[in-house]
């Protein structure tokens, strides 16, 4: 009885993915797992992502850690509170110290189910980081950092889509929607 078992929960995971339903790379750590789709022409890279601190990366496909144009990171933390608003606050505050020439700007971005902050971090031509935070629900002990870097250059059309697309995939696996149908 225990292999039928074991054998038909393995079947569901295979028939679900040819089906086309198991669409989010799964990235899990002490704790959380959370789930992310791999935007089109874009690779996951989660070997490297501590080097700065995110649990995955993405480049444009044919690129690298080592040599890219621009990458879009996600990293999952501990969440203090369910203002993330604030979070962004102290970001912007700490960075003007740093940069006072850099300028922020809102841009809108969106996560189903979850709140989400978002801004252009610019210093016109040195500098281009887009930022989001991302609270995935009341109660939950987690939030999500989503950054897409550029470099000198703003985000080209594609590579904002790409970014848009990984930010409204973001979505952190838990007991209730892992057994949701």
């Amino acid at each position: 009885m225990k292999k039928k078992i074991g054998l038909v929960m393995l079947l569901i995971p295979i028939l679900a993915f040819s089906q086309g339903k198991m669409d989010r790379l799964l990235v899990y750590g002490k704790g959380f797992m959370f789930g992310v789709k791999e935007p089109a022409g874009w690779t996951g890279d989660t070997q490297n992502a501590g080097e700065i601190g995110a649990n995955i990366l993405f480049f444009k496909n044919g690129e690298s850690f080592e040599h890219f144009k621009s990458f879009i990171y996600v990293k999952i933390m501990t969440k203090t509170d369910e203002n993330i608003e604030s979070d962004m606050e102290y970001d912007v505050k700490q960075y003007t110290k740093s940069f006072p020439k850099m300028k922020f700007k809102e841009i809108e971005l969106a996560n189903s189910g979850s709140r989400v902050v978002a801004k252009l971090f610019e210093l016109k031509g040195k500098r281009h980081e887009y930022v989001a935070y991302i609270n995935p629900g009341k109660g939950q002990p987690w939030m999500f950092s989503a950054g897409m870097n550029t470099g000198k250059d703003k985000a080209t059309d594609a590579e904002f889509a790409a970014y848009r697309k990984v930010v409204s995939s973001l979505m952190l696996v838990t007991k209730n929607n892992v057994t949701k149908k």
